[in-house]
């Protein structure tokens, strides 16, 4: 092995120092936001890592078989963009110095753009009143609503009168 000669440094064997993914974000139908920190690295500057993000629909992100989305240099966060509303994504970011250095992080986090689509609601089939002395009762009754990403145990129905 070739030894350093003075003043000159090894080669850098060490990966970035870096916590993964803080945050993600949706922020609108189509877009979230990945954030992290910014990783440490015993050679590089923050300016020259590279972040590799990974995404899928589901938590279990594999880095040594799924493919990046983007790799992005020097910044902490990421806007990933042209998503399909109402879907969960979830997000691992890697860091990597200027030797190709990978950390080996594996914290995911996901969100779900938001949903721009309606539930599908055919509105009130009967109303049906009841008087009882002075006390009217009023009785409506519909079908269920459709979500194309709630169940319907979700969906809220407001009455107004």
């Amino acid at each position: 092995m070739v030894q350093p000669k003075e003043g000159e440094l090894g080669p850098d064997t060490e990966p970035p120092n870096f916590p993964g993914v803080s945050a993600v974000l949706p922020i609108s139908k189509s877009d979230i936001e990945v954030i992290w920190t910014p990783a440490t690295d015993n050679r590089d500057k923050h300016e020259n890592i590279t972040y590799i993000v990974y995404r899928k629909t589901s938590p279990d992100i594999d880095p040594d078989k799924d493919e990046p989305v983007k790799k992005v240099t020097g910044v902490t966060k990421f806007t990933d963009s042209e998503l399909k509303d109402g879907t969960m994504y979830y997000y691992l970011v890697r860091a990597s110095d200027s030797s190709g250095n990978i950390e080996k992080n594996n914290v995911v986090k996901g969100a779900r753009t938001k949903d721009a689509t309606p539930p599908e609601f055919k509105g009130v089939l009967t109303a049906t009143i009841t008087y009882v002395g002075d006390a009217v009762t009023v009785r409506l009754t519909w079908e269920q609503a459709k979500d194309n990403v709630d169940p319907v145990t979700s969906i809220v129905y407001k009455i107004y009168r």
